[in-house]
């Protein structure tokens, strides 16, 4: 298994987390949590991107090609809601 360096930053480019030893078949939900507490995130729902493309969440950084040296984005989830 291979391991990866990656750096997060968050949607608004505020905070950043340098992750040096990512292993390259984490599953990107895994990866979120890891994020999460690395940047000390509020319990919410995020998605990561790259390239400006958002990552499967149930798929493994080497499926999606990811490569160490990436700079992923960590953003919340937006949903809209049904007004009554």
């Amino acid at each position: 298994m291979a391991t990866l360096s990656l750096a997060v930053t968050d949607w608004n480019r505020s905070n950043m987390a340098e992750l040096p030893d990512v292993p390259s078949d984490i599953l990107v939900r895994d990866l979120i949590e890891e994020v999460e507490q690395a940047m000390s995130l509020p319990r919410d729902t995020y998605h990561l991107l790259a390239s400006g493309e958002k990552l499967n969440r149930t798929a493994t950084l080497e499926e999606l090609g990811i490569e160490s040296g990436e700079e992923l984005t960590i953003a919340p989830e937006v949903s809209a809601g049904i007004r009554e």
